[in-house]
């Protein structure tokens, strides 16, 4: 009799075992073209035990389940790019503003021409978010010097408002200024009397940053308002009023934490 060999048959390699092979050998196959040209190769795992899905986001990679083994990273590459931050909005601003005013006093009984006044203002408030922001602003125009040696000189009409920036334009830093208030006309002239009304100004301007917190913006405002009347012996003055248009330069600075 001829000797023979009794040959066993080769065990089954197991269902994991098999997708390890199949994922060394296909895997770089299938490896993602987008990773592949920003130089992000696919990982991959020669581990039996098969990461889950939690742990493979918490790790930054994508599973894909039908070749298990196989993950991707996420990146800008996989994900759409996230958009622009806007410009660094900071809650608390104030700023000075000094300019030139074409200011005109008129009533029922007499009007006068625009005359040029020296105007002067300090405005401040609170942001409210990044495309508007509310404040007090007191303002005024002289138009003729104070002087405490001489009570009889001095002319001026000045406001106290409560005003609104407006930001129309997303990441442009133009405004549009709004607000209501009060006025107030001091005349020390012998037969002057002052008075006071309400008011309001309306106006734009646009910012120029000059560092992270200091800005200089220049604005175009025109402000009116009533003066009251004069009832009196020497004078009879009824509906007296104001109007201003007003060329200025605001230095702004913005401080708090930044939103």
């Amino acid at each position: 009799m001829k000797p023979s060999l009794n040959v066993g048959r080769m065990p089954r390699l197991s269902r994991a075992t098999r997708a390890c092979l199949i994922t060394w050998i296909v895997g770089p196959i299938l490896a993602s073209p987008v990773a592949h040209a920003q130089g992000k190769w696919v990982k991959l795992t020669p581990s039996s035990e098969l990461m889950d899905e939690g742990e493979a986001v918490g790790r930054g990679v994508v599973l894909d389940s039908r070749r298990p083994g196989l993950m991707a990273p996420i990146g800008t590459s996989l994900s759409p790019p996230q958009a622009r931050e806007g410009r660094v909005v900071r809650p608390w601003w104030v700023a000075l503003e000094l300019g030139d005013g074409q200011l005109k006093l008129t009533s029922d009984q007499f009007n006068t021409n625009r005359n040029p006044a020296f105007a002067l203002g300090f405005v401040g408030g609170h942001s409210l978010g990044n495309r508007a922001r509310i404040g007090m602003e007191l303002n005024g125009w002289l138009l003729q010097s104070f002087n405490l040696n001489n009570p009889a000189v001095g002319e001026s009409v000045s406001n106290v408002l409560a005003v609104m920036d407006a930001f129309p334009i997303r990441k442009t830093p133009i405004f549009l200024r709004v607000g209501p208030g009060l006025a107030l006309y001091q005349n020390n002239r012998p037969g002057g009397f002052g008075g006071s009304g309400w008011a309001w100004t309306a106006g734009v301007g646009y910012e120029i940053p000059l560092t992270e917190n200091l800005r200089l913006a220049p604005m175009v405002d025109y402000a009116a308002g009533s003066l009251g009347d004069v009832r009196n012996a020497i004078a009879v003055e009824i509906a007296r009023r104001y109007s201003v248009v007003e060329f200025k330069v605001a230095i702004a600075w913005h401080f708090g934490a930044p939103r």
